[in-house]
């Protein structure tokens, strides 16, 4: 209730305020309306829709009291350093003297939220390392750099230790102080003699050098896996132990990969020749016998047609002797006609795909 009553006068105090800044009355309407909601999804706790709200009604009179409902929410969305630049701005204006007070708790406390702590790193025993932090390179130790609170990777290197890798959480305000053991890498000498220039050298997966090698490499003693790689050749790949302050010598040999001769398809044309013969032998039966039929439909369809007039007294009706030559006809057509373009089909068929290409 005591909300309700709240921004309903601030809103009054608001209405009061708008019809001297020039605005049209769907303006002024507008403006009382995002506000009103804008405040009521406050007191819901719905600050992300407050924001949008307030926003919109910035657009219409950019009001001071309506900027400080936007930092309260900016506040409750964890946009600190937006909410305290928001409050930064509006402090000494005369129509939020209402909110002063909770203004400048406000500023107190978003100034002690965002204030950058001092992060200081050294290395033990002291050499000069690179600093990596959150992914950005900041220079070497030992250092001390301000950084907004949260958390980070640290990631310290230095030639010839192991690089060190934390994580440092900055809560404030106190500075923070880290100092991290380096660890000498003992290593060993690797001499690699190959007989082919350019080559790229891998000691663990990790690229070391081209060839020819200026010096011999420092590799970590122990169990080692060089491998060495050039475009056209083998990748040779050899496993040595490393021992310290010592040489170990390697010899690695690239042999180019000799190009095969291509192999000629064995030849079939005496069997294709064959085949194709078959083929046009088949086809031309097939086409001959389809000539005879149709020439055998021309003649016996002249005969049984003549058979039929001088049937018209005989034993057979004159109907049924033209009954059957007709069924011969078709018949001899269709016999014909199918053995006929089989033979052909066969014949182009066998010329595309048997009779061999010279």
């Amino acid at each position: 209730m005591r909300q309700g009553i709240a921004w309903l006068g601030t809103l009054a105090v608001l209405v009061g305020a708008v019809p001297a800044l020039a605005l049209t009355d769907e303006e002024v309407q507008r403006f009382q309306a995002l506000v009103a909601d804008a405040r009521r999804a406050q007191d819901a706790g719905q600050h992300e829709q407050a924001l949008a709200l307030l926003d919109q009604a910035i657009r219409i009179q950019p009001d001071p009291r309506v900027r400080y409902f936007r930092a309260v929410s900016l506040h409750a969305l964890g946009r600190l350093d937006d909410a305290l630049e928001e409050l930064r701005a509006i402090r000494d204006d005369p129509l939020v003297l209402k909110y002063g007070a909770d203004i400048a708790a406000r500023i107190e406390e978003l100034e002690r939220l965002t204030a950058k702590v001092l992060l200081t790193i050294r290395t033990s025993p002291p050499v000069p390392a690179n600093v990596v932090i959150a992914g950005r390179p900041r220079g070497m130790t030992p250092l001390t750099i301000p950084l907004k609170r949260g958390e980070y990777t640290v990631v310290v290197s230095a030639r010839g230790y192991r690089p060190v890798s934390d994580t440092v959480v900055l809560t404030g305000p106190d500075p923070v102080t880290r100092e991290y053991p380096m660890v000498r890498i003992v290593t060993g000498s690797l001499a690699l003699d190959c007989n082919e220039s350019g080559a790229d050298v891998f000691v663990d997966g990790v690229w070391q050098a081209t060839t020819p090698l200026r010096a011999p490499l420092q590799v970590e003693v122990g169990h080692r896996v060089v491998r060495v790689e050039k475009l056209g050749f083998p990748t040779q790949t050899v496993e040595v132990d490393i021992a310290e302050n010592q040489t170990t010598s390697v010899a690695v040999r690239l042999e180019a990969v000799k190009a095969q001769a291509p192999v000629e398809p064995r030849k079939t044309v005496g069997r294709s020749r064959a085949l194709a013969y078959g083929g046009f032998a088949t086809a031309g039966a097939l086409a001959v016998t389809g000539i005879g039929f149709l020439v055998k439909h021309g003649v016996d369809a002249k005969r049984v047609s003549g058979g039929a007039e001088s049937a018209l007294g005989g034993e057979f009706p004159a109907s049924t002797v033209r009954t059957g030559a007709g069924n011969m006809k078709a018949t001899n057509a269709i016999v014909g006609g199918t053995c006929l373009g089989l033979g052909v089909a066969l014949g182009v068929a066998t010329w595309l795909w048997l009779w061999p290409e010279e």
